[in-house]
């Protein structure tokens, strides 16, 4: 049956409702958020950012807010921009919400667009890249349970290091190995 564009942005919303139904069912209230009983809201202007390893990163709710069952990132990819081969200690999934992707993982390679889904289960070895040369990428991922020790010790981190310094590639890889629990494929 073949699939028509009325179809699929219906299912894009509903699948970007239903995300943002899960962060506000299980964030708990934090400072500068509107909160209601046991949830909570983070608008488009929450959340920690930071650009760093080729990622601009908006950081929307930690381990903290979840209660440990997960961390969400809001990741922007710069036209060409590529997070190479690696896997992780725990599920990692993608929701596609600008522009294209083409991600490896397994014996496979799939193009993909907005209103896309990605799961990797722990210890699957993937590989993401922005393949348009003019429009940048969003992407928003959902690590489960929480990011290794969670996200925000990892944006601690790279707050720290420079890009100038000869040893940022290694030093990204060290601290992504022993606070994210991810394992980079060389």
């Amino acid at each position: 049956m073949e699939r028509t564009k009325k179809g699929s942005l219906k299912k894009t919303v509903i699948t970007g409702l239903a995300l943002l139904a899960v962060i506000v069912m299980v964030s708990g209230e934090k400072p500068g958020r509107e909160s209601r009983e046991n949830g909570s809201f983070a608008s488009q202007d929450d959340g920690r950012t930071l650009n760093a390893i080729g990622i601009e990163q908006r950081l929307i709710a930690t381990r903290a807010d979840t209660g440990g069952y997960f961390d969400v990132l809001e990741g922007v990819w710069a036209p060409g921009g590529v997070f190479g081969m690696h896997t992780h200690d725990y599920d990692e999934f993608y929701y596609i919400a600008e522009g294209d992707i083409i991600v490896d993982y397994g014996d496979r390679t799939v193009n993909a667009s907005v209103g896309s889904f990605f799961f990797f289960p722990k210890g699957q070895a993937h590989l993401m890249k922005n393949p348009s040369s003019t429009v940048p990428l969003k992407v928003i991922i959902f690590f489960a349970p929480a990011f290794g020790d969670g996200y925000d010790k990892i944006m601690d981190g790279l707050e720290q290091m420079s890009t100038d310094d000869p040893d940022y590639g290694a030093k990204v890889g060290e601290l992504m190995e022993n606070t994210g629990k991810t394992h980079v494929i060389q």
